[in-house]
C-alpha cells in the first residue's frame, strides 16, 4: 500500500487494503507528471492528428500516401477526427484516473482502446 502522507511503501497483508490519507493527498508536481506523463503524451499526440484531420482534412496523415482517397474525404475527415478526439479524451480522462487508482485507469484505457478499435474499422468500412 501507498502512504500519500509519508510516501512511503507500507506492508498491510494482516487487514484489507485502504488508502491511509486519502482526502490529504499531497502530490508534488513531480509526482504527478510520474504518474500521469504518458497519457497527457498520448493526448497531446491525439490532438494534433485530430486537429490535421478536422481542420486541414489531411486524411494521408492516418491513412498513408500510398493509399487511394476515400471516397468522401471530408465524411472521413470528420469521422477520423472525431474518433481520435475520443480517444485523447479518454487518455486524458486517464492521466485523472491513473492518480487514484492505476489499474482502474489501465482498465479504462483498454476498455476506450477496444472501443476506437471497433469504431475504426466501421469508419473504414463505410468510407473505403
Amino acid at each position: 500500500m501507498y502512504d500519500f502522507k509519508s510516501a512511503k511503501v507500507i506492508n498491510d497483508l494482516d487487514g484489507p487494503i485502504a488508502l491511509k490519507g486519502f482526502c490529504e493527498v499531497n502530490m508534488s508536481f513531480n509526482q504527478i507528471v510520474e504518474q500521469s506523463g504518458i497519457p497527457l503524451l498520448l493526448f497531446v499526440i491525439c490532438a494534433y492528428y485530430a486537429f490535421r484531420l478536422l481542420v486541414f482534412k489531411d486524411y494521408e496523415t492516418v491513412r498513408g500516401r500510398d493509399k487511394e482517397a476515400p471516397k468522401d474525404v471530408d465524411g472521413y475527415c470528420k469521422t477520423a477526427g472525431l474518433i481520435i478526439v475520443f480517444y485523447g479524451l479518454s487518455t486524458l480522462v486517464m492521466a485523472g484516473i491513473v492518480l487514484v487508482s492505476p489499474v482502474a485507469g489501465l482498465a479504462q484505457i483498454i476498455v476506450c482502446t477496444i472501443i476506437m478499435i471497433f469504431l475504426w474499422k466501421k469508419m473504414s468500412d463505410k468510407y473505403s
